[in-house]
């Protein structure tokens, strides 16, 4: 209890379990670690204890990389296009 649960899900090379424990130095980067509680699926909305771990802040955030990656990609796109609308009405053709 009070250590992260990461088991190399999130790609950071640990061997193993993650060794970060809450409130102590983290292992690796030194910084205070403090648990996160990571949606596997990405899905805040699914609270299933299945779908939930306790991590590091380092696990955590690489664990969520390519996931924040693609929703900013996502809301960039968006924004984008909000901003494309032409100068001039284009011609209907009928």
């Amino acid at each position: 209890m009070g250590r992260c649960e990461c088991f190399g899900e999130c790609h950071r090379g640990h061997d193993g379990r993650c060794a970060a424990v809450h409130g102590l130095p983290h292992p690796e980067t030194g910084s205070k670690v403090g648990l996160t509680v990571a949606h596997l699926d990405h899905t805040p909305e699914n609270c299933d204890p299945e779908n939930l771990k306790a991590m590091c802040q380092a696990c955590h955030l690489s664990y969520d990389a390519e996931h924040h990656a693609e929703t900013a990609a996502r809301t960039r796109e968006a924004e984008r296009a909000k901003w494309m609308t032409p100068l001039f009405p284009l011609p209907v053709v009928s």
